[in-house]
């Protein structure tokens, strides 16, 4: 079989692509990515064909793409054979990756458990095998939940560090684009390609164990990477909540809902529209955000950013557990997947809401199925929070082995 046939075959099998995004587009040129396969999600413009941002009612109403997103482009001229476009939780709004009109994708590493949202068809790509790397989203933790779900690597760059024209807008406050990778080798090179330019950060020495993020999340994962960190003899300590996790919550949801509901409200309200469970309801509840809520949660943000600047200096980085739990159940009941979402929500909103970058590289197994440890360095800090992930996961080799996922 053909590596082409091959790929294509594979990224079926996972249920990754949305109907009409099971296509080729071969990559130009000699560069760094040359000979390297990858998927992007469907909120990427690809000229010829039309984006469905998770939803076939908004589908119905798009004509083909013009022109194809920056970003995509960028990654064909460095060599990169796309192989077309992943499925994703409707308007990018999910966590979990079950979207009721076109498939939950494969979670290899635990196919009972739902693989993550809303970037669901680039993780599976990954994860299962199909593609060298993909492109997902993260407004809310779209990347790195995913990533921690699936057992594979995952970054979310420093906002605004990457072109998002053409790309299905969510909340300009927090929208970028982030990618998976099987290694952090190439989650670098991937790196080296997508972001700008230059890096005033030199290395990111100063290690800070997130302490209140363990009294956050389930014990059994709390006890899991309370000894993962003495394994890395990490000593210091650092508080990640300016507050309390549910200020990050409370924060993060006025701004970005509020913004989901400006840009989209027109379509929304045009006439009933056939949306994931829950999400009508979350998106009659932004309509209701007043501005008395957007300033306040404004100037918490603020806060929330001048805090972690004066927590991690320009040599800190923040290591904690990516997710406060395994990855739910497929299927599971609506009030438990929202009482996972908040929790979840708190802990990835910290970068989302200060502009930072972040990484989960895969670390613990608990019951067949992974949750990511993850890396938070100072705004702009990409590329040596890059050399950073490469450091530890040499590191985990070992304890891998013994303890995570692959031992």
């Amino acid at each position: 079989m053909h590596e082409s046939e091959r790929i294509s075959t594979r990224l079926r099998e996972l249920g990754a692509l949305v109907p009409e995004g099971d296509f080729q587009l071969q990559g130009s040129g000699s560069g760094p990515l040359k000979g390297l396969s990858f998927v992007v999600k469907d909120l990427f413009d690809v000229a010829g064909y039309r984006t469905s941002a998770g939803n076939p009612d908004w589908l119905a109403e798009q004509a083909p793409a013009s022109v194809t997103a920056p970003l995509v482009s960028h990654l064909l001229d460095s060599g990169a054979d796309l192989f077309g476009k992943t499925i994703t939780d409707d308007f990018a709004c999910g966590m979990f990756g079950e979207n009721i009109h076109y498939g939950t994708p494969l979670n290899s590493r635990s196919p009972e458990r739902v693989p993550g949202g809303s970037s669901s068809g680039s993780v599976a790509a990954v994860a299962g095998g199909a593609v060298d790397f993909s492109i997902g989203t993260d407004t809310g933790g779209s990347v790195r939940v995913p990533a921690s779900f699936c057992g594979i690597y995952g970054m979310r760059p420093s906002h605004g560090y990457v072109n998002m024209n053409r790309c299905f807008p969510q909340c300009d406050y927090f929208d970028t684009a982030g990618w998976f990778t099987r290694s952090v080798d190439l989650l670098q090179v991937v790196g080296d390609v997508i972001l700008s330019p230059g890096d005033p950060f030199s290395e990111l020495d100063e290690l800070l164990v997130a302490e209140d993020v363990l009294d956050w999340v389930e014990p059994k994962v709390a006890e899991a990477f309370t000894e993962l960190f003495r394994w890395l003899e990490v000593s210091g300590r650092g508080k990640f909540f300016n507050r309390n996790g549910e200020h990050y919550l409370n924060t993060y949801w006025p701004l970005m809902s509020r913004q989901l509901w400006n840009t989209h409200r027109e379509w929304l309200e045009a006439k009933e529209r056939t949306l994931a469970p829950g999400l009508a309801d979350r998106l009659r509840e932004a309509g209701k955000v007043d501005a008395l809520a957007f300033q306040k949660a404004t100037e918490d943000r603020a806060d929330i950013a001048a805090h972690f600047n004066d927590a991690l200096g320009s040599h800190g980085a923040f290591l904690l557990p990516t997710t406060p739990d395994l990855a739910p159940l497929k299927g599971g009941e609506l009030g438990d997947l929202n009482r996972f979402r908040s929790r979840c929500v708190s802990m990835v909103g910290g970068a989302s809401l200060a502009g930072l970058p972040q990484i989960s590289i895969p670390a613990i197994e608990i019951q067949g199925a992974t949750v990511g440890l993850s890396l938070l360095g100072p705004r702009g800090s990409d590329r040596a929070l890059l050399r950073l992930a490469k450091s530890i996961d040499q590191r985990l080799v070992p304890w891998r082995q013994r303890y995570g996922p692959g031992g």
